[in-house]
């Protein structure tokens, strides 16, 4: 499911510092030189701060000579509560992606709501890969504790940015909301590839937004 630019060294190419705004761009350009990625791109990642508000928008870039495929994704983790327990969420309209033991998707999708509405956590275990049912506009996640509200959402686009990968670790102090391009195993399932020709791009947007109670 992780991909590798997590730990690649990027370049701060843009910044602006305003009283309404801050925002800076990060720049990674890879050689191809990588053997399980051997291919030529650019790779954007702007972060944006307004108010309450911070969004992240991603680009990636084809710059080699073949077609390339490509998966994105974002790995924030969220705490606003001690523990997630006592988090109510609700998702949007969704299937959970079935997984095998080795969490590899059996290629299986059901129908999911036990978060349809906002409902608290508890003890409910999650390390699951949802398709979003919606197909344009912004698929909304609501967390709320005693602490304020948190709203993550993530722009859906013409059936692109339709996974999201929600994760409570082991000591449950966090939650971890993940936009995905495409499903877990892409490369071998199709689900959400992207195959960029020469110059095409892939973009994506989401953020959060937090109000204090």
């Amino acid at each position: 499911m992780h991909g590798f630019l997590m730990t690649r060294p990027f370049t701060i190419t843009t910044t602006l510092c305003t009283l309404d705004e801050a925002m800076i761009t990060c720049t990674y350009r890879h050689d191809g030189s990588h053997a399980a990625y051997p291919f030529r791109f650019v790779f954007e990642v702007s972060y944006i701060l307004r108010g309450s508000s911070f969004d992240v928008e991603m680009v990636f870039t084809n710059n080699d000579a073949s077609t390339v495929p490509v998966g994105l994704g974002w790995h924030p983790y969220f705490k606003i509560a001690e523990k997630a327990d006592d988090i109510f969420m609700q998702i949007p309209d969704c299937q959970i992606v079935e997984a095998d033991e080795r969490q590899l998707p059996t290629g299986k999708k059901q129908p999911f709501s036990a978060f349809k509405t906002l409902a608290q956590i508890h003890d409910f275990k999650l390390d699951n890969t949802f398709l979003l049912n919606q197909t344009d506009g912004r698929a909304e996640v609501m967390l709320r504790s005693e602490s304020g509200v948190l709203t993550y959402w993530q722009n859906v686009d013409n059936q692109n940015w339709q996974f999201l990968q929600i994760f409570i670790p082991p000591a449950r102090k966090s939650i971890a909301l993940e936009p995905m391009s495409c499903n877990v195993d892409a490369f071998n399932n199709q689900e959400g590839l992207k195959c960029l020709k020469t110059g095409e791009i892939l973009r994506g947007v989401f953020g959060v937004q937090f109000s204090k109670k």
